[in-house]
């Protein structure tokens, strides 16, 4: 089980929503008077519950990957393949921004074991 998470902004001052239009319209308040606000949501999914295609085609819209990222990826490839998960959960996190037990997740992923490395 994965959790994913997102910070989600209500701008009022231009909300996309038609059910914040909706809300703005019968509460009477001017959008333009009220601040706009973050919200973390978060989901819980397991990642046999998605296509292996679709989470990397979704992935490349999300993050296109460049010369760096790609030299990234391989230096994390390579220290899975010479048998060193601290070494690329360490890239995949700095290269990411990822929390360590992230990057850990990640690298379970990948070498589909379960790494009990502590990041």
């Amino acid at each position: 089980m994965a959790v994913f998470t997102k910070t989600v902004t209500i701008d009022f001052a231009n909300p996309r929503q038609k059910s914040i239009r909706d809300w703005l319209e019968a509460t009477g308040l001017k959008a333009e008077s009220l601040p706009s606000f973050n919200i973390d949501v978060s989901i819980n999914a397991d990642i046999k519950e998605f296509d292996p295609d679709e989470i990397a085609d979704r992935y490349e819209d999300l993050f296109p990957i460049g010369d760096e990222d790609t030299q990234l990826i391989e230096r994390a490839y390579r220290y899975l393949a010479e048998g060193d998960v601290p070494a690329a959960m360490e890239e995949l996190a700095a290269g990411f921004g990822l929390a360590p037990q992230h990057a850990l997740a990640l690298a379970n992923l990948l070498t589909g074991g379960s790494n009990n490395v502590q990041g």
